[in-house]
């Protein structure tokens, strides 16, 4: 359940990079087109939206690749058959059932 919740948020900051990484996009383009009609002097520069949204889309890359990689060594864990030791060593009510059927 919480692996599934975490891939999930994951995704979630993928997707929110993203758009902001698209909205940087609109941002600039909005801002070369006023430069080049001469409408407005200010502009915003789009670059720290676009390195926050790449830095959000490598924190929820990062984290799926934490959450498959421990999802596979679960279920590698699950597949293996556990083998029960050679050697077992009896507790005391055994000891005592053992000699009682002797």
């Amino acid at each position: 359940m919480k692996r599934a919740i975490t891939l999930v948020l994951s995704g979630g900051i993928i997707v929110i990079g993203l758009w902001v990484v698209s909205a940087s996009h609109t941002l600039n383009s909005a801002c070369t087109l006023n430069a080049h009609t001469g409408v407005g002097t200010s502009c915003v520069s789009g670059l720290p939206f676009k390195l926050l949204g790449i830095a959000l889309m490598m924190t929820g890359g990062v984290s799926v690749i934490v959450q498959l990689v421990g999802l596979t060594r679960a279920v590698r864990r699950r597949s293996i058959p556990r083998q029960s030791p050679a050697i077992t060593t009896l507790h005391e009510y055994e000891v005592e059932l053992l000699r009682d059927v002797a």
